[in-house]
């Protein structure tokens, strides 16, 4: 091979490798900005069935309607403090 056909090879692989770490980059961004929105709506979810949750408490006249939309909003942990709570609210 010539001189000439080892230059263009090179360039063109540096292309390629220069395309394809420019790729990771773009999906190691898009990552962490959507494990960032995903960790911001649990917590508002969170807070917003930690509200709910001393509402409920507070109020002492708890409904299925109120469990399900805390234990929607707060996952398994708050299903947890409704079940191991269920003398109190009775």
């Amino acid at each position: 091979m010539g001189k000439g056909v080892e230059e263009v090879l090179e360039k063109c692989l540096n292309e390629i490798t220069s395309a394809i770490s420019l790729v990771g980059a773009y999906i190691t961004i898009f990552n962490v900005i959507g494990s960032l929105c995903i960790t911001f709506k649990v917590k508002q979810n969170t807070k917003k069935a930690e509200k709910h949750w001393r509402e409920c408490i507070l109020n002492n006249n708890v409904s299925y309607k109120d469990m399900v939309q805390c234990v929607y909003y707060g996952g398994r942990d708050f299903e947890h403090k409704f079940l191991s709570n269920i003398k109190k609210l009775s």
